[in-house]
């Protein structure tokens, strides 16, 4: 199993393509990498990101159809719900301590007053 089909398989979300190379360009893994080949530290941080990635979709249904003659295709794409999106950000969280990562995505915000 690639590291592609295995991201695809944890997240249970249809990742696109684009977006699979980003994350794993980001984690410095080559496309194509089995997964079992993979050091388990290196495959968590690597479904954390891909977590963190999946739970800021785009909200809403894409859908694709072709049809020629007796032959046709069709693939539709929905967008994690809310609840979807808060598991999603609680496993990569849970992935990132497990390993003392701080979040990439993780930002201080700091509110001044004058």
């Amino acid at each position: 199993m690639t590291i592609e089909e295995y991201l695809r398989g944890v997240t249970g979300y249809a990742i696109p393509q684009d977006t699979l190379k980003a994350i794993l360009l980001q984690s410095n893994v080559v496309a194509g990498t089995e997964a079992d080949s993979m050091e388990e530290r290196q495959r968590d941080l690597v479904t954390a990101q891909c977590l963190t990635i999946c739970s800021i979709a785009q909200q809403g249904v894409t859908s694709i159809s072709d049809k020629d003659g007796d032959w046709s295709h069709s693939e539709s794409h929905a967008a994690p719900s809310t609840a979807e999106r808060n598991a999603m950000r609680t496993m990569a969280a849970a992935l990132y301590a497990k390993w003392n990562v701080t979040p990439p995505l993780h930002r201080e915000i700091r509110i001044l007053s004058f």
